[in-house]
């Protein structure tokens, strides 16, 4: 467990142990929400655990409510979006209050994660509680758990030792005077253990905080891309815009442009303008340069664990298949910082395999052209500062658009592709639709060419 996180767990679990023993002398078998320490736990839920604290968790043998026997984290943890709850099924108070807000929480995660978010409840009374007596109590509670959009409500059980490991794991129960108390199913609360494994983010909230706020947070710490993450954010900033502007709607531009399935690729802008900064090998280079070429560019974000990857994955895809084409050019853009200079990116090309010769530039910019040149001339979202509590390391301060933008050789910009998507699906769509594109401006290209040299044959 992060040491700064410690004293948040210790007083939340000092908090549940004092409640806990009140109950326990009238009511032994309910558990109370204990609303003094996930208050305390809800200020404090937005202290950003890493992705070492998802590696930590113990990959145990479970069942679900089926009967299927899967593991936690390697089968439904690691590289996914989880919430975790805990609940056993005596439980009449907390888990039924717990239950309910996750069931309205499932039903607006659709909108913004679809199948890229999945709720996993464990039990704390695993000796009672077996499969079917858990499937029995998902029933009576009207929880349903399976919905063809998004991925399955899973309550899990197991051995109640290696269960009582994950809660140790993840702060619930401690080792010193307050264990004989928070190891008791009773005491379990209504924390809820938020992540994204594969992004690296993880935090804890309290199920009964209010419910707009849990959902924002939901987003910020588990959300896939910029979109999923600032949702919240952008749609109050576009809110005050409407006000003092006094419009009756204005709307936000759309998160993914969906790829044409027609022949006819739609032109949706043209450079106006040129991007000046240095590329790996040293020289300084202008886009203009490659102006009557199809280029593809991007961003380029060098630490960022999952969006970078799908688009550098994607951008690696078309050097293969066109980098011998002497019309096709990619350009991959970050800003200049003390770790993003030439010489690094020599490195990083070398390590992902893209050779000195590649018609492949990886360009250093300064940060404020290329925030005027990708927002006004290419159509991508401004990059947003990342709050430091949410950032993974010292160099981890932006959001960016990760969108694929194509040029054709007149500069047009003739679409924006988000090959990284929390849905695989819809990212290896963009990817081909992509692929498709550049094939058809190469084809034209090579028709262009022709015509030239036939027009100049007939010339007296």
């Amino acid at each position: 467990m992060p040491s700064y996180s410690n004293y948040v767990f210790k007083r939340f679990q000092v908090l549940l142990g004092l409640a806990a023993l009140a109950v326990a002398m009238q009511r032994p078998a309910k558990a109370e929400p204990k609303n003094d320490g996930d208050a305390e736990l809800q200020k404090e839920s937005m202290r950003l655990m890493r992705r070492s604290y998802g590696d930590k968790l113990p990959d145990i043998p479970v069942v679900d409510q089926h009967g299927n026997h899967i593991r936690l984290f390697s089968d439904l943890i690691k590289d996914k979006a989880v919430i975790l709850s805990f609940f056993y099924t005596d439980c009449k108070d907390a888990c039924p209050l717990t239950n309910s807000k996750l069931t309205q929480m499932r039903k607006e995660l659709k909108n913004s994660f679809g199948r890229s978010i999945q709720i996993l409840s464990i039990s704390v009374d695993a000796d009672s509680d077996t499969p079917e007596k858990v499937a029995r109590y998902a029933r009576m509670q009207a929880i349903e758990s399976s919905d063809p959009d998004m991925p399955e409500w899973k309550f899990l059980t197991g051995n109640a030792a290696e269960i009582l490991k994950v809660r140790e794991t993840i702060g619930l129960v401690s080792n010193d005077v307050t264990r004989s108390t928070d190891i008791k199913p009773s005491t379990h609360g209504n924390v809820l253990v938020v992540g994204n494994q594969a992004t690296g983010r993880w935090t804890l909230l309290s199920a009964i905080g209010p419910m707009e706020q849990n959902m924002e947070r939901i987003k910020r710490i588990a959300g896939w891309t910029q979109e999923v993450r600032y949702e919240d954010h952008r749609k109050s900033v576009m809110d005050a815009r409407v006000a003092s502007s006094g419009a009756a709607t204005l709307q936000a531009p759309a998160s993914v442009v969906a790829p044409s399935l027609k022949s006819e690729i739609p032109v949706l802008g043209k450079i106006s303008g040129d991007l000046q900064g240095s590329e790996r090998l040293g020289r300084g280079v202008l886009l203009s340069e490659v102006k009557s070429k199809v280029t593809v560019l991007s961003h380029l974000y060098t630490v960022c664990p999952h969006g970078s990857k799908a688009v550098i994955e994607a951008m690696r895809s078309l050097n293969d298949e066109f980098g011998t084409h002497p019309d096709f050019h990619q350009v991959s853009m970050s800003a200049s910082t003390e770790r993003d200079t030439p010489e690094y990116f020599r490195t990083y090309a070398e390590v992902i395999g893209v050779g000195a010769k590649a018609p492949w530039w990886f360009m250093t910019v300064e940060r404020a052209k290329l925030n005027v040149f990708t927002t006004q001339q290419l159509g991508l979202k401004p990059s947003l500062l990342i709050p430091e509590e949410e950032r993974l390391n010292v160099f981890d301060l932006y959001e960016n658009d990760l969108r694929l933008v194509l040029l054709d050789r007149q500069g047009q910009v003739r679409g924006r592709y988000q090959v990284f998507h929390p849905d695989s699906e819809v990212g290896a769509s963009a990817a081909e639709a992509l692929r498709r594109d550049v094939r058809q401006l190469l084809k034209e290209s090579e028709v262009a060419t022709q015509n030239t040299l036939k027009t100049a044959s007939i010339r007296p």
